[in-house]
């Protein structure tokens, strides 16, 4: 479970172009996770 501050993290990086697989890497968590948190 991601804290808020990780979460805003996913979004910063996905408005700034980020793939997916980039933000896992950047972040060091699965893409599964980014998804999930993308989703909700």
């Amino acid at each position: 479970m991601l804290t808020g501050e990780g979460v805003m993290e996913i979004r910063i990086l996905k408005k700034q172009g980020l793939s997916i697989r980039g933000i896992a890497r950047e972040l060091g968590i699965s893409r599964e996770t980014v998804r999930k948190y993308l989703r909700a």
